[in-house]
């Protein structure tokens, strides 16, 4: 009846290893969740990128063909033109 029974003691190693394992899982977490947010943020403004470029190049087509569409109207037009509709 006098020992000392040890096995409801808490070994305070463990509660240490317990308390570092949990720090470590908890900053990888957070470490982890910011890099997968950079990531996020990279990709996305790559493919806003990419999709303006697109955009701008489309925009830039149909620019030079209307141009080219109303230069071939003006040289009609030039070419149509008389001496005589010229001296009205």
């Amino acid at each position: 009846m006098g020992m000392k029974n040890d096995n409801n003691k808490v070994n305070p190693l463990a509660i240490v290893i317990v308390l570092v394992v949990t720090a470590t899982l908890l900053f990888g977490t957070i470490w982890m969740g910011m890099s997968a947010r950079r990531a996020t943020d990279d990709a996305v403004r790559s493919v806003s990128r990419m999709f303006m470029d697109e955009l701008a190049g489309r925009r830039e087509q149909v620019v030079a063909s209307n141009l080219e569409t109303n230069v071939n109207a003006i040289k009609n037009a030039l070419e149509l033109i008389t001496a005589e509709d010229l001296s009205n």
